[in-house]
């Protein structure tokens, strides 16, 4: 089962934004496509996780060195539901919680 689908990109091989369970979230990609399904499990990556508040792109800088350094894809995830989503899309409600 297919647990996230790509449902905007920015730019080209920069930032993007998926939808991971039901969540539209932001993610920044460097040496990496994550719209290539395959691209996941083929290679060593590094995964950043957002703090609390979780805004990914206050780290964009350091995620970019990180991958210029290592040379290994770099993955950075925003905590789903921190951001304001490009227009067009949509956050899921918080209605009955």
């Amino acid at each position: 089962m297919e647990r996230y689908k790509l449902v905007f990109k920015m730019s080209a091989f920069d930032e993007c934004w998926l939808e991971i369970n039901g969540v539209t979230t932001r993610v920044l990609q460097y040496g990496v496509d994550v719209s290539t399904k395959h691209v996941l499990t083929k290679c060593p990556i590094i995964l950043m996780i957002s703090g609390n508040p979780g805004e990914i792109a206050f780290y964009r800088q350091m995620l970019s060195r990180m991958h210029d350094r290592t040379r290994l894809p770099v993955l950075g995830l925003s905590h789903a539901g921190h951001n304001v989503v490009p227009k067009g899309l949509t956050l899921p409600g918080i209605s009955g919680r």
